[in-house]
């Protein structure tokens, strides 16, 4: 995924596997923003993936979340939750797109 970002509509970009406290796996991005800024902006800046091909500033984001989990199995890793966020330079989102396995609600698939 990171390759085809890089080769289309960003710069120098890597996504980040990490493991959240519920053993669950994460594949995201993150970047250190200022320090002046609050808790709030910060969380929705550090993830924003800038989109620009060039040295000039972006004026649009994308965030990508991934979760992994076992599949029932427990032998290969499985998409559980993923969302995909167009976004201002500012963080604010414009379109989201979501994904959840299991939707916890009565409504039709």
């Amino acid at each position: 995924m990171t390759g085809l970002l890089n080769s289309t509509i960003t710069q120098g970009i890597k996504l980040t596997p990490t493991i959240d406290p519920n053993g669950n796996a994460l594949v995201r991005f993150q970047r250190k923003v200022s320090d002046d800024l609050s808790d709030e902006r910060k969380n929705d800046l550090e993830d924003l993936i800038p989109l620009t091909i060039s040295q000039k500033q972006a004026r649009f984001g994308l965030r990508i979340y991934h979760t992994l989990t076992l599949d029932d199995e427990s032998k290969h890793l499985r998409n559980s939750r993923s969302a995909y966020v167009l976004a201002t330079a500012d963080g604010d989102a414009i379109f989201t797109y979501d994904f959840v396995r299991s939707v916890p609600n009565e409504y039709p698939e």
